[in-house]
């Protein structure tokens, strides 16, 4: 059996995502060819998802009961204090650079 010391989250994120380009980014399936404009009429928030949909089908007059009926990640993070207690300057970094447009689009501070 080959066993490979895991990653830290640092190593992880410079190493494995960044030189490789492995990050999972969004804004190329709601933005033109070029990346540079927001083609979609709505962009829903993940924090505001429930929500968002309800509006959206609500207008698009399709019935929705507002239970989304998943929690895919739930229980996979222990540790559920807010990223900026967690990440070290480095990582707050890597993913600041990496998501900087999407950070930017959508309001949000990193």
């Amino acid at each position: 059996l080959y066993y490979r010391k895991p990653y830290s989250f640092t190593l992880f994120l410079a190493k494995v995502l960044f030189s490789k380009g492995h990050f999972c980014l969004n804004y190329p399936k709601y933005t033109g060819w070029s990346g540079q404009k927001i083609i979609v009429d709505r962009i829903i928030k993940f924090e505001n998802l429930a929500s968002g949909l309800e509006e959206t089908f609500d207008h698009l007059r399709i019935p929705f009961d507002g239970d989304l009926n998943v929690n895919a990640k739930g229980n996979y993070r222990k540790d559920r204090r807010p990223y900026q207690e967690i990440l070290k300057a480095e990582q707050r970094d890597i993913i600041s650079r990496v998501f900087k447009k999407e950070i930017d689009w959508h309001g949000y501070s990193f």
